[in-house]
């Protein structure tokens, strides 16, 4: 090996393991003459002993590492062909007994048997040291991206959080593009999308330990890999997800292919609404932790001061303990509908918790609101939002306003991905406003985008677009997204809906910015 420092070299392999270890004769008359005081620990003093220089290990393993990572660079060698740690022999292998050959040579056979328990050790320390820099590494870029775990400085990468996925620490499209450009920058490696969707945080640390070895993954051709991205994305999503590549738009839009009981063609939405809706006890809001959603939660508890608002909230595995208190009122809220909780008291908590949180941190929150916050605790993309049929049913002859916020915001996936969430979602809050069946039916408020028009491939949009032009004129085709799509699809079902009857209105945001009276933004700094 080409360094003055270095007299005899051992690489070790082991099949088992990513990465080499090495054990090194130093060669000790050039380590002494650079050694200089400066280098001893407190009070270590340089010794002469019958010719023999005593020497700090430590220190001599450090630069023995230095200089193999050296040489190597020189050498020009993949990152996995450079040993990862160095074991420090002062003897030279001729000299240990048993490892000479009959013929004089090095017996790399015994040499293994030698040091088979310090290269034990080594690996545990190895593995120790990889896991706690790449978690701490990890858990630092996390901090920076999510907004879920923001301000959270002593956050590490325990093992409940290790088993979470990117989306179930509430990370958007945005986040995932910003979070792999950090982890790729920090570790050298090119981390997939469909990666950072499709495994949990420990699998992302595996993924970057074989990648930064250059050991590629086995069977996992890209048709496989997109398979298994909406198949693990999609699991809870209903049964409507395609499975196929290419789409039948023309079913896709068929409300009666998600809700049969509407092949009955004499079957319609109660149109009975109330003459002032204001009036209405209950109200149902979807996507209430989102941005646009927690406004629209904090103007219905205002316009709608004798309504009790049921909010679907999406909790993460494991979750956090509420930080709030419930005050004696908001614990006779939650027995009042205790046939609903079904003693799911701290599911109740914990959803009434993140509603209140939210509306504090977008400078909305009144103390009056707490008891008329109703959670809600489901899944967009879950059949019924994931609630039973009692707790379906019990929710639907008590809301009168239903208002469709929630969706899954993604720019990067493709449509049948995001059905899940944004096409079944919108089916299950029309079922909702079906099924009662109380005398007045159910108004329904749909949030969609005005990106369900496609700006330059159609050629209407050049001519103006009206509030009420239909979305129907254009082409799911000639929309850039997955999500465009699936929010274009979502609209085809409410317009169909209402032609059944249920009074529906459609509300198409644009940009969204900061309230003129709470000027707080999902941006960070970095992107503004």
């Amino acid at each position: 090996m080409e360094s003055d420092f270095i007299e005899e070299c051992f690489i070790h392999v082991d099949g088992t393991k990513p990465y080499l270890l090495a054990v090194v004769v130093p060669n000790l008359n050039v380590f002494r003459i650079h050694h200089a005081p400066g280098d001893r620990q407190k009070g270590e003093e340089e010794k002469e002993k019958e010719g023999e220089w005593v020497y700090d290990e430590e220190m001599v393993r450090c630069k023995l590492k230095e200089e193999i990572i050296r040489v190597g660079n020189k050498m020009q060698l993949q990152y996995y062909e450079i040993p990862r740690d160095v074991l420090v022999e002062p003897k030279p292998f001729l000299e240990i007994e048993g490892m000479r050959t009959v013929t004089g040579k090095i017996f790399r056979r015994g040499l293994i048997e030698h040091y088979q328990g310090q290269f034990e050790e080594m690996y545990k320390r190895v593995e120790g040291e990889m896991t706690k820099r790449k978690d701490a590494v990890i858990s630092e870029v996390l901090r920076e991206v999510l907004p879920s775990v923001q301000g959270q400085d002593g956050l590490a990468l325990d093992n409940e959080m290790a088993e979470r996925t990117f989306q179930e620490m509430g990370g958007s499209s945005l986040d995932a593009m910003k979070l792999l450009a950090m982890l790729s920058r920090k570790f050298s490696v090119d981390i997939p999308m469909k990666v950072l969707y499709e495994r949990n945080m420990k699998e992302i640390i595996e993924f970057i330990d074989r990648s930064a070895m250059g050991i590629e993954e086995t069977n996992h051709s890209k048709d496989s890999d997109d398979a298994s991205l909406i198949g693990r994305i999609t699991s809870n999503a209903g049964s409507h997800v395609p499975r196929k590549v290419g789409i039948d738009w023309t079913e896709e839009i068929r409300l009666e292919n998600y809700l049969p009981e509407l092949k009955d063609s004499q079957r319609h939405f109660n149109s009975a609404t109330l003459a002032d809706a204001t009036q209405a006890k209950g109200v149902f809001l979807t996507g209430a932790t989102g941005f646009l959603g927690g406004y629209l939660l904090y103007e219905v508890l205002r316009r709608f001061p004798h309504a009790s608002v049921w909010c679907l909230v999406r909790l993460s595995k494991g979750g956090t303990t509420p930080t709030t208190t419930s005050s004696t009122e908001e614990r006779d809220a939650e027995r009042e509908d205790a046939e609903f909780y079904k003693d799911d008291g701290e599911g109740w908590r914990r959803g009434r918790d993140r509603l209140c949180r939210h509306l504090k941190d977008i400078q909305c929150w009144q103390p009056e609101f707490a008891r008329r916050i109703k959670p809600v605790i489901g899944d967009l993309a879950q059949k019924d939002f994931g609630l039973s049929e009692e707790q379906f049913a019990y929710l639907a002859e008590r809301v009168e306003v239903i208002i469709h916020c929630g969706a899954w915001v993604n720019s990067i996936l493709d449509y049948p991905v995001l059905k899940g969430a944004n096409v079944v979602g919108t089916v299950n809050a029309l079922k909702l406003a079906m099924v009662a069946k109380r005398a007045r039916g159910t108004t329904f408020h749909h949030v969609s985008t005005t990106s369900v028009f496609a700006r330059k491939t159609n050629k209407v949009f050049s001519q103006g677009i009206t509030e009420d032009y239909p979305s129907s004129e254009v082409s799911p085709v000639a929309l850039s997204t997955g999500y465009k799509q699936s929010k274009w699809v979502s609209e085809q079902l409410c317009v169909a809906a209402r032609e059944r009857g249920l009074p529906l209105s459609i509300f198409r945001p644009g940009m969204y910015i900061p309230h003129s009276h709470s000027p707080t933004t999902r941006l960070q700094p970095p992107s503004l």
